[in-house]
C-alpha cells in the first residue's frame, strides 16, 4: 500500500529560513481612528471585517478596503464564512447573512442574547456568545449547551474540532453540540481565535484581576456593556488600553505567546490567503507575514497517482518535490498559486512503496 509523507517548508529556497511570520506584522487599516473593528474572517477570495455601529469592510488583499452596508447600527462582534455565505453576529441577538460581504440580510436566531463568535466546520455554523447556536445553512438555528456559564467570546474550527475562547477558559467540541472544558496553559486572556496552516492563533491581553462582568464599560460604547472587550469576559486588563498579545497553539489547549504588533487593543483574528489578520480598536488592522505553503496529506486520485493540494498565498511561487528516501529529491512541478489553493497529480504516487513530498517557496506575493 502506498505510504505518503510530506514536509512543508516555510523557507525561501534562495535565502534559507525566513523570519517567523507571526513575529512580523504590517499595519493595515481602512480608516484612520475609525470605529472599533471587532471581528474578521476570510471567504470567497476576500477578507470581511465588522465592528461597532454596524461597521463592515471588505478587501481582497488587506490593502484596499470597501465599506459595506450591514443594514444595522448594532455592534457586530463576530463574522465567519462557510457554505457559500458570510454570517455576522452582534448585540441583542443580531444575526446577518450575506453572499458577498457587502449587502446583508437580517435573520432570526431565536434568541436576544448577545452573540460574539462565528465559525464554520463539519458541515455547520457555530455561533458563540451569551448563547451557543448551530445551523446547517445560516438561516435555521438551534440553541445548544456549551457546558459553561462563561460568555464564549470567539470560536474557530480546525484540526477536526471547534475551539471557543473566553479569557483563560477554552472549550472544545468535535461536532459543535457537545463541548469539553480544557485546562489551558496560558497566562493571557484570549478573546478571538482563528485557524490556519495547522495552528490556532488567538489574540488577547495580559491577564490581571478577575472582576464582575458588568463592572465597567467601554469608553466607545456610550455606557453600554462591552460587546467584545474585557467587561463582558470578566477579566480586567492592566491599565487601559490593555496590553495586547498574540498566542498560538497546535491543539487549542497549550499556547505560546508573541509580542503584540500594536499598542491598540486587538479583539479578533482571521486566517486567509496565507496570512493572519488581526483587528481591534480605532479601526486597527494588522497583517502577519506570509506563511510558507502547506501541503495537505496526499490523497489517492481517481485518475491514478497521488493528488496533492497546496495552500498558500495568492501569487506565491512554489516548487513541489518528491522523494523515496528523504535524501534525493525530484522536482514534480513549479507553480504559482492563483487563488491560494493549488492541486497537482503525481502519477508515480501510487506505484512507489514509499513517497515523500515537500513544497519549497520560490517567490512571494
Amino acid at each position: 500500500m502506498m505510504q505518503c509523507w510530506l514536509a512543508a517548508l516555510a523557507a525561501l529556497a534562495e535565502f534559507g529560513h525566513a523570519a517567523d511570520p507571526l513575529a512580523t506584522w504590517t499595519w493595515r487599516n481602512p480608516q484612520a481612528l475609525g470605529n472599533a473593528l471587532r471581528a474578521a474572517c476570510y471567504g470567497n477570495g476576500q477578507f470581511v471585517v465588522v465592528g461597532s455601529y454596524g461597521t463592515v469592510f471588505t478587501s481582497p488583499d488587506t490593502v484596499a478596503w470597501t465599506a459595506g452596508n450591514s443594514g444595522t447600527t448594532a455592534w457586530l462582534d463576530g463574522v465567519g464564512y462557510g457554505n457559500g455565505q458570510f454570517v455576522a453576529v452582534g448585540e441583542f441577538g443580531t444575526l446577518l447573512t450575506s453572499s458577498n460581504g457587502v449587502l446583508w440580510t437580517m435573520r432570526n436566531p431565536g434568541t436576544a442574547a448577545a452573540l460574539s463568535g462565528v465559525a464554520y466546520g463539519n458541515g455547520m455554523f457555530v455561533v458563540t456568545g451569551q448563547a451557543t447556536l448551530t445551523s446547517p445553512d445560516g438561516v435555521t438555528w438551534t440553541i445548544r449547551n456549551a457546558g459553561t456559564n462563561s460568555w464564549l467570546a470567539g470560536v474557530a474550527y480546525g484540526n477536526g474540532r471547534f475551539v471557543a475562547v473566553n479569557g483563560q477558559e477554552v472549550v472544545t467540541s468535535l461536532d459543535g453540540i457537545t463541548w469539553t472544558s480544557e485546562a489551558t496553559a496560558t497566562n493571557r486572556s484570549l478573546v478571538g481565535v482563528a485557524y490556519g496552516q495547522e495552528r490556532f492563533v488567538a489574540v488577547g491581553w495580559t491577564y490581571s484581576v478577575v472582576v464582575p462582568p458588568d463592572s465597567f464599560a467601554d469608553p466607545e460604547s456610550d455606557g453600554r456593556r462591552l460587546s467584545s472587550t474585557p467587561s463582558r469576559r470578566g477579566v480586567r486588563p492592566t491599565g487601559w488600553p490593555p496590553a495586547s498579545s498574540i498566542c498560538t497553539s497546535s491543539d487549542g489547549v497549550n499556547w505560546s505567546s508573541y509580542s503584540a504588533p500594536t499598542a491598540f487593543t486587538l479583539l479578533a483574528v482571521a486566517y486567509g490567503n496565507g496570512r493572519f489578520v488581526a483587528v481591534g480598536d480605532v479601526g486597527t488592522i494588522v497583517e502577519s507575514g506570509v506563511l510558507g505553503p502547506l501541503l495537505e496529506p496526499p490523497q489517492v486520485s481517481a485518475r491514478g497517482g497521488a493528488r496533492l493540494t497546496l495552500n498558500g498565498a495568492v501569487g506565491q511561487g512554489c516548487q513541489v518535490q518528491a522523494s523515496a528516501d528523504l535524501d534525493h529529491w525530484t522536482t514534480l512541478t513549479n507553480l504559482t498559486l492563483t487563488n491560494a489553493v493549488g492541486q497537482i497529480i503525481d502519477a508515480s504516487g501510487s506505484t512507489d512503496p514509499r513517497r515523500f513530498y515537500r513544497a519549497v517557496v520560490l517567490s512571494g506575493p
